[in-house]
């Protein structure tokens, strides 16, 4: 006879093969981790989530919120800085500025409280805004963040306390400057290359392996603001970048550039919202008369383009059943609203003004929308009409910082000048 402690061998065998069967399960219900014994729902360690695409996956929403709003688990001071944050294994990563330093503090997710703080003396003087926080949302890999700042200067740092593994001044190096508001395109790691948009004039976009050693660039081009994504192209694997006049993809292995297409004006213009790719398209968008474009990236054609359909100034939109809902217009004319659009043809499903300029998260039919006002919502992806659920005023200050969210916890940021900003922790979800 052989007893759980010592069984039998076809017992044992039968065990190890459906292994690979349930970690598809976990997978497949949105468990994006499995370490150490220890599942874990979505992080969220980079701009926009896990695929860069605002959906959170392994989330579960609450039903209704509290008549005073979502509840506040905590709430810590900070500085300057549009970056929102990322978060890995229940640590928050708050990049901000205080005074004349740039800070990096590791922050625990579930109070608030400093798990390891480090401190750089900042240079930027800030340019067309009077923010001179940065702007890049930490980047989370590994056992290490990588931090971009607005002056250019890109740190990996260790997760475990914050040591400086290596420093890479990019405008130095790559002979680039500050543009109307300081980098801004926070940087991707593929196939363990660091993808940055630098635009410099001796390099465009340049490929760091994780030791910072430069693998390689492309030829000089004008930085951005909208962060590159992983795209899958003519079979290789690819980053899918947007400059300031330019639509590359270039195939990480080697920093090829495999496409190209002029996308953005000369003049007063910037491109900030991020491509996104959904059934084998790509979608980019930027206000300033630039207007949207679909792109088939199995034909290589424009399916559509135009700037009547979506003509977002910073915020990048979501997709959801062959429709992206996003933020047309501009904030600095004031006339943000929040649009459905459908995704084969530009049409406008509907438009709805009480957001104005908004970033949002996803989670299965609903969605967050966070208004750079400070006002949460929660509504229903609904593409015949806007559904709003909820609503609640968390912050009576600047709020451009992209939120994020993981387990239940929904991080939000307000911006300090004289008056010190905010990063809150609401409970929107099941917590885990």
């Amino acid at each position: 006879m052989h007893s759980i402690l010592d069984p039998h061998p076809r017992f044992v065998t039968s065990i190890i093969s459906r292994i690979p069967l349930l970690i598809l399960l976990l997978c497949s219900l949105g468990i994006s981790q499995f370490e150490n014994g220890t599942v874990h729902a979505d992080d969220w360690p980079q701009i926009l989530g896990t695929s860069r695409n605002g959906m959170a996956t392994g989330e579960t929403l609450l039903g209704a919120w509290p008549q005073a709003g979502p509840k506040k688990l905590w709430s810590v001071d900070c500085g300057q800085g549009y970056a929102g944050v990322a978060v890995k294994d229940n640590r928050v990563f708050l990049f901000h500025r205080l005074k004349k330093n740039d800070i990096v503090e590791c922050l625990d997710a579930g109070t608030g409280k400093e798990i390891w703080k480090k401190e750089f003396v900042a240079s930027y003087r800030g340019g067309f805004s009077s923010d001179v926080g940065p702007r890049c949302v930490p980047l989370v890999h590994g056992d290490s963040v990588y931090c971009l700042g607005a002056a250019g200067t890109l740190r990996r740092l260790s997760l475990k306390d914050g040591a400086v593994a290596w420093t890479q001044k990019l405008f130095d190096e790559f002979n680039a400057n500050e543009g109307y508001f300081g980098a801004g395109s926070s940087p991707i790691i593929i196939d363990e290359t660091l993808v940055v948009i630098v635009g410099g004039r001796k390099g465009g976009i340049v490929g760091f392996d994780l030791d910072g050693k430069l693998k390689w660039k492309t030829d000089p081009d004008t930085a951005s603001y909208a962060a590159p994504i992983e795209i899958k192209f003519r079979g290789k694997v690819c980053a899918a970048c947007v400059s300031k006049f330019t639509l590359k993809i270039v195939e990480v292995a080697n920093g090829k550039v495999l496409w190209s297409q002029d996308f953005g004006k000369r003049g007063p213009t910037v491109n900030a919202a991020m491509p996104l790719k959904f059934d084998n398209r790509l979608f980019v968008s930027a206000a300033y008369n630039i207007g949207a474009r679909m792109i088939d990236l199995d034909s290589e054609k424009t399916i559509w383009e135009n700037d009547e359909s979506m003509s977002s100034q910073y915020t990048t939109c979501i997709a959801f059943k062959n429709h992206l809902i996003g933020c047309n217009g501009r904030e600095d004319f004031g006339n943000g609203s929040l649009r459905c659009i459908r995704a084969s043809d530009g049409k406008v499903m509907w438009d709805e003004r009480e957001t104005g300029i908004c970033h949002l998260i996803q989670v299965e039919d609903k969605a967050l929308v966070w208004s750079i006002d400070g006002t949460l919502r929660l509504i229903g992806l609904n593409l015949e009409k806007y559904e709003r659920l909820e609503k609640s005023q968390i912050f009576q200050q600047n709020s451009k910082s992209l939120p994020a969210l993981s387990n239940g916890r929904l991080f939000v940021k307000s911006n300090g000048d004289e008056n010190a900003g905010q990063l809150t922790c609401l409970q929107v979800g099941r917590l885990k």
